[in-house]
Formats: structure tokens, C-alpha cells, sequence
């Protein structure tokens, strides 16, 4: 029982301590031992902070650039990897969305099927439809240093953080 305590409490630590490995989202529970076994597997660290990496934000930056000037929207921009890889939900600012997507991270490959949302009207249409669209064009994905970043042909269309919620 002791063992077993002992072992629930270090994944625990494991799991949200900032001092961790960068790969404690895929410790799956077990104590991880901080860097042998996951930096041995980069590929499998990238695809599993994609899908496990929880709700990832829309920065800043990358919602100025989607808005170009125009109104924001009056919730952050978010997008959650669910069904393994295989969907995607989350908020584009004003409606809730959803679809399908096609995930190969050892490629760093990523297709984003259309897209559902709900019909609400509010401020930042514009931004919403822009990032909706940006979902379709996007190609590829590389995660570093905690930001998920989606691009096409190589250049970077957005970039995401886990853990942040943008200022609007």
C-alpha cells in the first residue's frame, strides 16, 4: 500500500511539476524518471503532447495577424485535440467547433478536416472565420518549448500555447 502511495504521489509531481520533462503528458501515470525513456522517442513525445496536450490557446500575435486589424473576438481562440489524433474541438472566439482531423507525427503531418460550429453571432466573425479557414490550409505541425504550431508548406500560419489564455 505504502508502494502504491508512494508511486500515485511521484507520478502526481511528475505530472504538473514545471521542473519535469518536458514529456509528462506522456508518462501515462507512471513515474517518468524525468528525460531516458522519452527523450529516446522524440516523435512519440510530439504526437502525444499534440493529443494529450490538453487545450492549446491561440497567441497573441497570432490572433492580431488572423484579425488584420479588424474587431477580436471576446473569447480566446482554442483548439483541443480529442480521439486520439483523430478529432478537434474547441472555441474560435465567439462559436464552438468541431471535426475530424489526420495526425502523422513522426512527419509532423496534420490534415484538418471541414469543420462544425454552432451559429452564434458576436464580435469577431472576421477573426473567427479567418482562423476557421486557416484550419484548412494548415499541413503540417511542430511542437516546442510548450507551442503548438500549425503551418503550411513550412511557414508558420499560427501559433498555440498550452496553458495561456490571450488578453482580448
Amino acid at each position: 500500500m505504502r508502494k502504491l502511495m508512494y508511486s500515485a504521489l511521484l507520478a502526481a509531481v511528475c505530472a504538473w511539476s514545471p521542473g519535469c520533462c518536458d514529456c509528462r503528458s506522456s508518462c501515462g501515470g507512471s513515474s517518468c524518471g524525468c528525460g531516458t525513456e522519452c527523450a529516446a522517442a522524440p516523435e512519440t513525445v510530439q504526437k502525444l503532447s499534440l493529443e494529450s496536450g490538453g487545450v492549446w490557446t491561440l497567441s497573441e500575435a497570432s490572433l492580431e495577424k488572423l484579425a488584420g486589424g479588424g474587431e477580436l473576438p471576446g473569447r480566446p481562440i482554442t483548439i483541443q485535440f480529442t480521439d486520439g489524433g483523430a478529432g478537434f474541438s474547441g472555441c474560435a472566439g465567439v462559436n464552438r467547433y468541431f471535426g475530424k482531423a489526420e495526425v502523422d507525427a513522426g512527419k509532423g503531418r496534420i490534415s484538418f478536416g471541414p469543420a462544425g460550429s454552432t451559429m452564434m453571432a458576436g464580435p469577431g466573425l472576421g477573426s473567427e472565420q479567418a482562423f476557421l479557414s486557416m484550419l484548412g490550409r494548415a499541413d503540417g505541425f511542430e511542437i516546442e518549448n510548450g507551442k503548438l504550431r500549425l503551418t503550411s508548406g513550412g511557414s508558420v500560419l499560427a501559433e498555440f500555447e498550452t496553458g495561456k489564455e490571450n488578453k482580448q
